[in-house]
């Protein structure tokens, strides 16, 4: 996946839209702008397929949840241990 991530980026003409990226993004550019990264992304091989969510400032990662706040500027990164909500019982 690094050699995927480090080619696309480096060749990504928007790549000052990220202001984070591993193996998640934090996005400060246009939708637009976006879409056109997933597009390039999905382009790199045919059987590797990425997807987009939009959060806002926190998201759901495999078992956190990761918040990324801004304030004056800067963004703080918070975790929480995340569990997807599951039906026990009948």
């Amino acid at each position: 996946m690094s050699r995927l991530e480090n080619d696309t980026m480096n060749s990504f003409t928007n790549r000052h839209c990220t202001r984070f990226w591993a193996r998640y993004c934090v996005w400060n550019g246009s939708e637009a702008e976006l879409q056109s990264l997933l597009e390039q992304l999905n382009a790199y091989h045919l059987s590797i397929s990425f997807t987009l969510e939009i959060r806002g400032e926190q998201i759901a990662f495999l078992d956190l949840w990761i918040a990324l706040p801004s304030q004056k500027n800067v963004l703080r990164v918070l975790f929480d241990v995340y569990r997807k909500n599951t039906l026990t019982g009948t």
